[in-house]
């Protein structure tokens, strides 16, 4: 997956628009949309790490789709769950 697609995914999964993330990521609407229509594969790191804070998740997440979850945490479980439901 792309880093586009995650966007989409991860802004749904958090009941966040577009319009909601361009104003908290200070990135411009036009740039979210491109970045989601077009999933390119070069987004600058700025860019990227704008869009990562906004939504609480870490560039990596963004980039691979995967989150890594602290092994004290019980977010794990939910996390392996979720995928479980995906697949």
């Amino acid at each position: 997956m792309g880093i586009g697609k995650n966007i989409k995914i991860i802004t749904g999964f958090k009941g966040m628009t577009l319009v909601e993330l361009s104003k908290k990521s200070g990135v411009s609407l036009n740039t979210i949309y491109r970045i989601t229509k077009d999933d390119p594969k070069s987004i600058t790191m700025r860019t990227l790490g704008k869009l990562a804070e906004a939504l609480e998740v870490s560039m990596e997440t963004l980039q691979t789709g995967q989150e890594r979850a602290p092994e004290n945490d019980n977010r794990a479980e939910r996390i392996c769950a979720l995928e479980k439901e995906i697949n």
